[in-house]
């Protein structure tokens, strides 16, 4: 009837007075949005500080209907601001609004002045429990509680279960889980609203989570979980995940957790959720899934409040993970992003050790020194200092070093900063300053660093020429600390020391005396090989092969046990068992094909079988060898020994050929010439012969190699007499016979020039 009144008088459209009318009848129908508009209208035309103040009371009303808080408390604003004393049934409105907004304080302000200007009879019979939810809101623990009890709300049918509800909130909140308990069981059971219902299955759930009552707490959790109302689900999902999550439950964890992801993409919790699939991962040390997992998070919630605690988390398993040039770059970048973090400290300690491990001492630098700045009471900061003190002696900033690690004055780093100190001084040659700080060390010093104190200590003596050499100096340190826990290492020391002087038997007594100290696993396979090579050079092969063959058998994966096998063929080759020497040589071939001696390896077994006129097979070992090597300085070697095998084997068009690639790919020189020619003088090709003959002339005179340079005149000369150039020969012989001091190779001069003349006559 109202909008056919309007519409058959459309002047009232734009009247103040009948948008307002419409638009409080269109508020009874619950038309929210046709009411909005009008008021909306009203307010536009509203003439007067009443009348916009009026328009604004029915617009905010309409707002909270649309569940519009933030723009019903706008409204209500505009009310006060125009008008002084508003009735007080609008201040019970707006404290709804207010209380809808979490603003629990002026939303209780608001409550109880409307109770004190209203009389009881005309108050709403809600009242007392909005100033009791108010009041909790507020954590005005007692006066909520007082409120709900003095009112008997727990006994009013009209006010069950909100009032026990509103209490039950109130006991936990003070720490009476019992009580708390007792009233949220009753709502569970006595309640069909299921949104209550949930909510307080929820609160049990974290109740029972904080008494330890797992299981009971999962029940409640999946409850909601299995309830008919969304409203709480996702509060539930989460809570059961995280539950299982402390319970080290990990598949039922992930599966809450991905439920909620899947169910409620958008949800206010998603970032938890994921924040807690990443720490499971964590949890379940699966190290680099969860890097992944917090690389992801930080993604995809750059601004959630977790985003910190994600990037702080992913920065220590890159520590953990020794992921130092990778946890620069993020350290830097987090401490970008979060200037004023509460873990600055933790990057910044990070950075230091990372920059240090990575030799970057210049930044490493910079990073300590904000460090031990910013934070000089954490208890990492002699660390720092000591590591400052490193970085120093790394760029040999001995001054620097020394100025903060006498900045050290307790605790674990203590002794190591004194040694420190003594060793600037002893590469200083200050061996006085050396020794004194080595003194001040060893009182402090725990027995793991004493015997490194007195060592250097006693390295000092020497260089102050106390001995007269190392060898004298080990065995005096071994006679003043027989029992040190370095007595085995120098005591291999002082063998190593005879072993360099090239006194074998005096090296092999003190490498046998190390077995008196009981050496430590990682000594050995370096003492046997210096021990067999001592009984090489003593004529005992046998013992040496002996003992070369017990140390591959014994420390297979020490990385000395290919010099062994090296070693071991070059004595059966030498001692011409050359098949022991065939089997070892391959060995070393095929079982680590990168070994440093592995080059030496192919020649010597090359060799061998050359020496056994198996020629095919020395080849073949050179062909592999220029395929594996090729940029060895020895490839030009291989390329003529392997001419050689083909011409043994009569193959001159391969070994021409091979020597073609030499001087194609490689630098020519008067060996590969010389190689040349040969080839082309047994094939009886003169000319050519006689051509790169005098090519091997040219490089060896610039090799300075003369007598090479004076055979090769000859060979060319002679090739020459087979052409019947005899002048051309004679010349060759003549500058042959004035370039070399070799009498033999004058005395074939004159024998090849009378040749000459006798053919001529």
């Amino acid at each position: 009837m109202a909008n056919a009144i309007i519409n058959s008088n459309p002047q009232l459209v734009f009247s103040y007075d009948h948008n307002l009318k419409l638009g409080i009848y269109n508020y009874y129908l619950k038309d929210y949005d046709q009411a909005e508009k009008h008021f909306s209208k009203a307010l536009k035309y509203a003439s007067d500080s009443l009348n916009i103040a009026h328009a604004n009371y029915w617009l905010g009303k309409t707002y909270l209907g649309l569940n519009r808080q933030d723009q019903a408390i706008s409204c209500f604003n505009q009310v006060q601001k125009y008008h002084e004393k508003p009735s007080s049934d609008f201040l019970f409105i707006f404290g709804i609004a207010l209380y809808n907004m979490e603003q629990y304080e002026d939303a209780l302000s608001c409550f109880l002045n409307y109770q004190a200007q209203t009389k009881i009879d005309f108050q709403p019979k809600e009242l007392p429990l909005f100033i009791a939810a108010a009041a909790l809101g507020k954590k005005d623990y007692d006066l909520s509680r007082d409120i709900i009890i003095k009112e008997d709300l727990l006994d009013k049918p009209d006010f069950y279960p909100l009032a026990d509800y509103v209490l039950a909130l109130n006991y936990y909140l003070i720490g009476d889980k019992t009580g708390s308990l007792n009233l949220l069981r009753k709502i569970v059971a006595d309640t069909l609203v299921s949104d209550i219902s949930d909510n307080a299955r929820l609160i049990s759930g974290v109740i029972y989570s904080e008494r330890g009552e797992i299981s009971k707490a999962v029940n409640e959790f999946d409850a909601v979980i299995h309830s008919q109302d969304e409203q709480f689900k996702e509060y539930a999902y989460l809570s059961a995940g995280i539950v299982y999550y402390r319970l080290q439950q990990t598949l039922k964890a992930t599966e809450r957790f991905d439920s909620l992801l899947s169910r409620y993409p958008n949800s206010s919790m998603s970032d938890m959720a994921f924040f807690y699939k990443a720490k499971i991962q964590e949890q379940s040390r699966k190290w680099n899934t969860a890097q992944k997992e917090y690389r992801k998070f930080i993604a995809t919630y750059p601004e959630s409040p977790l985003a910190e605690q994600a990037s702080i988390n992913l920065g220590r398993l890159m520590w953990q993970d020794q992921n130092y040039l990778e946890l620069v770059l993020f350290g830097e970048d987090f401490l970008r992003k979060y200037p004023k973090s509460q873990n600055r400290a933790e990057l910044f300690y990070y950075l230091t050790k990372s920059c240090y491990y990575l030799k970057n001492y210049n930044k490493a630098e910079i990073y300590g020194e904000q460090f031990v700045r910013e934070f000089a009471s954490s208890d990492k900061v002699n660390e720092i200092y000591y590591l400052l003190g490193q970085t120093g002696i790394a760029k040999e900033k001995l001054s620097y070093a020394r100025r903060y690690l006498s900045l050290i004055h307790s605790g674990d780093f203590y002794a190591y900063a004194l040694k420190d100190i003594g060793d600037t001084y002893l590469n200083q040659d200050s061996f006085f300053m050396a020794i004194n700080y080595y003194n001040l060390a060893e009182r402090v010093s725990t027995d793991t660093l004493l015997d490194e104190i007195r060592f250097n200590r006693e390295r000092a003596y020497f260089l102050q020429g106390q001995y007269e050499s190392d060898g004298l100096m080990l065995k005096s340190y071994l006679q003043k600390y027989p029992n040190s826990s370095k007595a085995a290492k120098i005591q291999y020391q002082v063998g190593q020391y005879y072993l360099k002087q090239g006194d074998y038997r005096e090296a092999l007594h003190e490498f046998n005396r190390v077995y008196e100290y009981a050496p430590n696993q990682d000594l050995l396979p370096g003492l046997e090989l210096d021990r067999a090579e001592c009984y090489a050079y003593t004529g005992n092969i046998n013992e040496a092969i002996s003992i070369y063959l017990r140390m591959i058998n014994d420390y297979p994966k020490s990385p000395l046990v290919h010099k062994a096998i090296f070693s071991l063929a070059n004595l059966y080759d030498t001692s011409e068992n050359y098949d022991n020497a065939i089997v070892f040589y391959s060995r070393l071939i095929t079982e680590a094909p990168k070994a440093e001696e592995n080059e030496k390896v192919y020649f010597n077994l090359a060799n061998i079988y050359r020496k056994l006129n198996r020629f095919n097979e020395s080849a073949g070992l050179l062909e592999r060898f220029i395929l594996a090597y090729p940029k060895s300085n020895r490839l030009e070697q291989a390329y003529l020994e392997l001419a050689d095998d083909y011409m043994d084997l009569g193959k001159f068009n391969s070994a021409e050929k091979k020597i073609n690639e030499v001087l194609t790919k490689l630098a020519k020189s008067g060996q590969v010439y010389y190689k040349l020619a040969t080839i082309h003088k047994i094939e009886n090709r003169p000319s050519q012969a006689k051509i790169n003959f005098i090519n091997a002339y040219d490089f060896y005179l610039k090799e300075e190699k003369i007598e090479l340079a004076a055979v090769s005149l000859l060979e060319a000369g002679k090739s020459t007499v087979i052409e019947k150039k005899y002048d051309e020969a004679r010349e060759l012989f003549t500058r042959c016979k004035n370039l070399t001091k070799d009498e033999r190779i004058r005395i074939e001069c004159e024998r090849q020039l009378q040749a000459i003349a006798e053919k001529k006559d």
